[in-house]
């Protein structure tokens, strides 16, 4: 039997390298035969391919949905369950690997999918494996969710308003933080109740797309809006359309009043809103502060 050759991780007999004066492992021309020029070639050809296949790995990075975050899902979770929807079925290590994500972490993140409805479980031949459920079924989950909230918020408001005597404060982060507050206003008032505003130009920059669905559902609902404006061109070009859009205006200086935020007084509550340095909104409710921003806002009014 001829003597075993040492075999390096390329599959190269040992034989065939020797060390460069610069210390990198190089061929050497006495050793090459035509028995094992096609068994290196090969080996080489895999390992460059093995390596490149790495390096499009490394540089793939999953997306980021907005609509996800909002359900609450961070990047981990979204890269486990966009890893999912690629796979027609996965294993907890299959998953971990695709979605770069430790396999304890990813362990726990798949289980919250499920409890979610986002993911389903299967077992085949005592395995574990996981299915993406169809994205438009999460949406059924997601109305489920809602209607057994709805069913239960009664019980919910009592315990809300246990006190009523002390003020409520919430705060609202980021833009979706902001629409959630004038989604707060078709929610509680009805056909004929009114807002009364101080607008700043911000709104009109930065919520201009949710503005317009934001004003045809307010008109559709019949809730007139007065409100108090700065005077510029842009807010002249605004108030073209106040009488379609149930509003009725009036300007004031920006040197007499500089309206740098929007305030919104409804109901029993007031909501402060800001886009600089970050967006954020704030909600007060209570009536007595309330009735207070109604009357400042009135004696304004009637001096405009």
């Amino acid at each position: 039997m001829p003597p075993r050759r040492s075999i390096t991780s390329t599959g190269i007999p040992v034989s065939f390298l020797q060390r460069s004066h610069r210390g990198h492992m190089i061929i050497t021309q006495n050793s090459l035969n035509v028995k094992y020029l096609g068994l290196i070639i090969d080996r080489f050809n895999i390992v460059e391919q093995n390596l490149n296949s790495r390096k499009k790995r490394a540089k793939y990075k999953m997306p980021y949905f907005d609509s996800l975050k909002q359900l609450g899902l961070n990047q981990k979770e979204q890269d486990v369950y966009l890893a999912i929807l690629q796979m027609e079925k996965a294993s907890v290590n299959d998953l971990s690997i695709h979605a770069k994500t430790k396999r304890s972490t990813t362990y726990n993140i798949v289980y919250r999918l499920k409890a979610e409805g986002f993911v389903s479980e299967t077992t085949e031949n005592n395995k574990h494996f996981f299915v993406a459920n169809n994205p438009e079924l999460v949406l059924s989950v997601l109305d489920e969710k809602k209607r057994h909230f709805k069913q239960e918020l009664p019980a919910i408001l009592s315990l809300y308003n246990i006190l009523p005597q002390k003020p409520k404060v919430a705060y609202f982060e980021g833009v979706g933080g902001i629409k959630q507050l004038y989604e707060d206003t078709l929610l509680i008032l009805q056909a004929g109740d009114e807002i009364l505003a101080y607008v700043s130009t911000d709104t009109v920059k930065h919520l201009e797309e949710y503005s317009v669905d934001y004003i045809k559902r307010r008109v559709a609902k019949k809730i007139m809006l007065r409100g108090i404006y700065n005077n510029s061109p842009d807010m002249q070009k605004y108030m073209a359309k106040n009488k379609e859009q149930m509003r009725v205006a009036k300007m004031i200086s920006e040197k007499e009043i500089p309206l740098e935020n929007e305030i919104n007084i409804y109901s029993n509550k007031m909501i402060i809103i800001t886009y600089k340095p970050e967006p954020y909104g704030i909600l007060i409710e209570s009536k007595e502060i309330t009735n207070t921003q109604k009357a400042i806002f009135e004696t304004l009014w009637k001096r405009l």
